[in-house]
């Protein structure tokens, strides 16, 4: 069965990752963060986005990032505990 990239979050990662023991307190979703290089002229690095960062006691664990390609449950399952 083919998820959509939101479908595929909210019916096989949230779960997952609450059946993991994850509070919610330590589950930031949507995150994006900026590589910390200053360039020239004062700019920053590129700009990145996460579909989860995992958090425990204020250090980033984990990050995940959800796909959209038609895959089993199974495969994207095993794809998110890699």
């Amino acid at each position: 069965m083919a998820f959509s990239e939101s479908d595929t979050r909210f019916k096989l990662i949230d779960p997952k990752i609450k059946e993991s023991g994850w509070r919610e307190s330590n589950i930031v979703r949507e995150y994006y963060f900026i590589d910390g290089r200053k360039l020239i002229g004062g700019k920053r690095g590129k700009q990145y986005f996460v579909d989860y960062l995992l958090t425990h006691k204020n250090t980033n664990l984990a990050i995940i990032e959800a796909d959209t390609k038609n895959k089993t449950d199974k495969m994207i399952v095993k794809n998110f505990w890699v």
